[in-house]
């Protein structure tokens, strides 16, 4: 019963479900979940940490505080970003044979939505994704080749000329008319607005994206 229970909380915090507070403070109310922490993320450490569980409570720490940083291409705060690091590699690393085929699912839309380019995408983006990537990928008995397969076919349909799109808002990624994604050329900002130009590479009809910050 008791990895069915840390199964739960891990997918729970993953999916959003719960608080970064109510995880936190589920950790640190077992001693039993805080050794797993320990033991299975040990190689995950820079070598000034004492440990998983207190590299989590000092990110936490740091959260709506005046030092805290936001990433660029995450848009989400370095503290949040490093917690949810820690979650997604134990789920992977000792959890994974345990997930349902829907729950892996879950986790690997949500692995890849969070990558620089797909950050937060928009639903009819995460519907391609799916029926397209995930409900086709072969299975896998750890979550980490299954994210690593699915972010491999990300990058071969979602194509871009050089760098990737840095969105100012969610991922906003256009289709041609037979419904594949169109290519990415190129952003240009202006204030706080962004162009985001992408183009049907059959019939060579370009698109433009306009976000802002």
């Amino acid at each position: 019963m008791g990895k069915e229970k840390y199964v739960d909380i891990l997918l729970k915090f993953n999916n959003k479900q719960i608080t970064v507070k109510e995880f936190v403070d589920f950790m640190n109310a077992d001693e039993d979940f805080q050794k797993i922490l320990n033991k299975s993320l040990k190689s995950y450490l820079a070598p000034s940490d004492t440990s998983v569980v207190d590299r989590i409570n000092e990110e936490f720490a740091k959260i709506g505080t005046p030092n805290e940083k936001f990433t660029v291409d995450t848009h989400t705060s370095t503290s949040l970003f490093d917690i949810h690091f820690f979650v997604k590699e134990l789920i992977a690393k000792k959890y994974s044979k345990f997930l349902s085929q829907e729950d892996v699912c879950k986790a690997v839309l949500i692995a890849i939505t969070e990558m620089s380019k797909m950050y937060d995408a928009e639903k009819d983006v995460e519907e391609y994704i799916k029926t397209n990537i995930i409900n086709k990928m072969p299975k896998f008995e750890k979550l980490a080749d299954a994210v690593k397969y699915a972010k491999a076919r990300v990058n071969e349909l979602f194509v871009c000329e050089k760098g990737n799109p840095n969105w100012a808002q969610s991922c906003e990624w256009p289709f041609d008319r037979q419904g594949n994604p169109m290519k990415f050329l190129s952003q240009k900002r202006n204030g706080e607005k962004v162009e985001y130009t992408f183009v049907d590479i059959k019939t060579n009809e370009k698109k433009i994206i306009v976000q802002y910050y």
